[in-house]
């Protein structure tokens, strides 16, 4: 479905004159979002990139930020993974981080955008002998103006939760280094009363919170409980207009998709 957009100055306008259109759980896609991302780690697309693809042109995202990663890897046939979903979706500007030697190939993050990207740079996050992890920058020069996006993968197992701490800690040094509006987008591996989520929180807000209609769960277990793992942040000057889960299964994670305005 085509979405119609309107300017970050239109959209306090129509807010006023609709009275209270925006509000927790209210689906708002009527009202053409600014900027629509979505947040997914695809488990080196072994599900098949074309799931992984499909599910990206069903949200119609205007940025991916993308977890797990491989690029010319044997375990994914060599693929440069980035570059086929960037032609897949349409998502044609698109950027890989390099976080580790993986496979005969390279592993990280990415991101997918409709707009250009500039201010391109990269973090090493601390690790303590875990593999490695890191955190990227895009800055996504939307119509509607420039909004930095930081992509990143935290490290796993429960035992690691004062690493993770130290991780957001470091990531969070390199979010004040930018400028204007920004996003923090990943797979945290931490749930939402952790500490590191926490730390977060205390700085930006968190997405789902705000504006999440239906189930957040985001990590499929069997038959144990699902868990939340994957998030979106936000600074000031923006604001989460609607946020979901795509309960699809294209990964062993599903993605999370936030409507976001000026405010």
């Amino acid at each position: 479905m085509h979405r119609v957009r309107l300017s970050l100055l239109a959209v306090p306008l129509l807010c006023a004159a609709l009275s209270g259109c925006v509000h927790r759980g209210a689906h708002v896609a009527s009202l053409a979002p600014s900027l629509r991302v979505m947040t997914f780690n695809i488990q080196s697309g072994r599900h098949g990139l074309d799931a992984v693809a499909g599910l990206i042109q069903e949200a119609q995202p205007d940025v991916v930020a993308l977890q797990e990663v491989d690029r010319f890897t044997a375990r994914s046939g060599k693929v440069d993974q980035v570059e086929a979903l960037a032609r897949r979706t349409g998502l044609r500007h698109a950027h890989f981080f390099r976080t580790t030697s993986l496979h005969g190939g390279d592993y990280g993050l990415a991101v997918l955008s409709r707009y250009p990207l500039s201010g391109l740079a990269f973090r090493g996050l601390p690790t303590n002998g875990a593999e490695p992890r890191g955190v990227g920058r895009a800055v996504v020069e939307s119509p509607q103006g420039p909004v930095s996006l930081y992509v990143t993968h935290l490290s796993n197992l429960p035992f690691r939760g004062r690493l993770r701490e130290q991780q957001v800690r470091a990531l969070l040094n390199f979010m004040d280094e930018g400028k204007g509006p920004s996003l923090l987008c990943g797979d945290f591996n931490d749930g939402a009363g952790s500490t590191a989520v926490e730390t977060v929180r205390r700085v930006l807000e968190d997405a789902f919170a705000r504006a999440g209609r239906g189930r957040d769960t985001t990590y499929p277990m069997g038959l144990l409980p699902e868990s939340r793992l994957d998030y979106v942040f936000t600074s000031k000057g923006l604001r989460a207009a609607d946020a979901w889960v795509v309960r699809e299964t294209a990964s062993d994670h599903f993605p999370v998709v936030v409507d976001l305005l000026a405010g």
